[in-house]
């Protein structure tokens, strides 16, 4: 199945944009791990590293 990167960059993307209004929200409590990560867009940066290595260890 070649569709699995399509699934899982939007899965990232969903999550990233899901960090980031995370961020933006006061109200809501932050993911424990990722406060240990430095700003939200470090955060993205680290997650599509984690998303491009696991699509070329696949291949």
């Amino acid at each position: 199945m070649e569709n699995y990167e399509l699934i899982i960059g939007g899965i990232g993307a969903a999550y990233t944009l899901a960090s980031i209004i995370i961020r933006l929200t006061p109200t809501v409590e932050d993911d424990k791990v990722f406060n240990k990560l430095a700003p939200w867009h470090q955060r993205a940066l680290w997650l599509a590293d984690k998303i491009f290595t696991a699509s070329v260890k696949k291949k």
